[in-house]
């Protein structure tokens, strides 16, 4: 299968996977993307994992852009991403 191109001001094609954010960033969807998935662990078991409670319960992971937006929430039932650090204890809030 083809990988997805784009053309670039000259015309020619340009892999998606250069394209970089306003930021100047590569933009990626998950830690999982970013640093591959460890399909042992769940994200609720990891120690950088965060519940916040207002009328609902959000869960944010330190390691990752933590703003008030949905974007950033995470399942806490997906698999773990490669910086999964074990958590000691059952205290999952927190203020960063």
């Amino acid at each position: 299968m083809e990988e997805p191109t784009q053309l670039n001001l000259f015309g020619k094609p340009c892999p998606m996977d250069n394209i970089l954010t306003s930021a100047g960033r590569p933009k990626y969807k998950t830690m999982q993307e970013l640093h591959g998935i460890n399909r042992i662990q769940k994200c609720k078991d990891c120690e950088h994992v965060r519940q916040f409670r207002y009328s609902r319960t959000f869960h944010k992971c330190q390691l990752w852009r933590v703003t008030h937006s949905p974007a950033t929430d995470i399942k806490i039932n997906s698999f773990a991403c490669g910086l999964f650090s074990k958590r000691v204890g059952d205290i999952m809030r927190g203020v960063f």
